[in-house]
């Protein structure tokens, strides 16, 4: 998970500041990660969709929607293992 919140740090960076390059490197690294894996099958799903989003978000378009999508995937799964964020 240190890795997903790694690659989540470098996304938000790279919207912010604005940063190509954490952009780029968040979004490489969030599709790159370690699978989550779950025998939940909703959390499983989530996982997958994460993981889509993070390949999406590196390629061109708008920086704050695919951002918004990938945290809001992330919350509804935090929210759904009941974890919070640190």
């Amino acid at each position: 998970m240190a890795v997903h919140a790694a690659a989540e740090r470098a996304l938000w960076e790279g919207l912010f500041t604005p940063s190509e390059l954490s952009w780029k490197r968040g979004a490489q690294n969030l599709a790159s990660a370690p699978e989550l894996t779950s025998d939940v099958v909703d959390v499983a799903v989530l996982a997958d969709q994460v993981n889509d989003l993070a390949r999406e978000a590196a390629k061109e378009g708008p920086r704050g929607e695919r951002y918004g999508g990938i945290v809001a995937t992330c919350s509804t799964c935090h929210r759904r293992l009941n974890v919070e964020p640190h």
